[in-house]
């Protein structure tokens, strides 16, 4: 039977969730099983519509994983944001598509910013890669202002693991080597720094 990993979910509403499941005596993987079964049939229909999807700009990856390279980009607003992804397009082969970006209002550029980063992975320079697994937000869907505050590093050789997170104070990494687990780093000011000292000391191990 296949196996299914349930990724990117804000761990204040598992936490939530997960709380309500044991409070009402349901085990996890019987109570999604049961929801699964009662959407499957109609029984369940969700309260919101399905969230909006954008494939019309998924060309833009490429160029979003680029732009996030800059230490200063996360820090940006979203037209700065927009500014800087155009620039990439202006520099690729594809550099005639900047007209479609120009052409896109601009209440709907923050939108299309926060889709490119929820379904892109954010490159570094040295080679690895980081994946958004934990996400805060505000409002009652935690979607307004929503922002990834966790990543797990992927890319790392074999026998290792890594995560870096906006936490207590900065963005900290995280290593496992062969299953034992070394400290959180010292605080850094942005993820991408946190990830240029990871890459640097790859080769040593764990703090113990």
């Amino acid at each position: 039977m296949p196996e299914y990993t349930l990724r990117n979910v804000d761990p204040q509403l598992w936490s939530r969730f997960a709380s309500r499941a044991n409070h009402d005596q349901w085990p996890i993987r019987a109570l999604m099983v049961s929801l699964m079964e009662a959407y499957a049939s109609g029984e369940y229909r969700p309260p919101r519509p399905a969230p909006r999807e954008l494939p019309e700009f998924a060309w833009l990856r490429a160029h979003f994983r680029q732009a996030a390279q800059d230490a200063a980009f996360a820090s940006l607003d979203a037209e700065a944001q927009w500014e800087c992804v155009t620039k990439q397009v202006l520099q690729s082969p594809a550099g005639m598509s900047w007209r479609v970006l120009d052409a896109v209002p601009g209440h709907q550029r923050p939108e299309i910013l926060r889709w490119l980063q929820l379904t892109s992975n954010v490159p570094t320079a040295s080679g690895l890669t980081l994946r958004a697994i934990a996400h805060i937000g505000e409002g009652p869907d935690l979607r307004k202002n929503r922002r990834a505050f966790q990543y797990e590093v992927l890319g790392l050789p074999p026998g290792q693991q890594a995560w870096i997170a906006d936490y207590e104070g900065g963005w900290r990494g995280l290593r496992v080597i062969d299953g034992k687990q070394g400290k959180w780093s010292d605080p850094f000011d942005t993820k991408e720094e946190a990830m240029n000292t990871l890459a640097e000391v790859i080769s040593e191990p764990a703090s113990a």
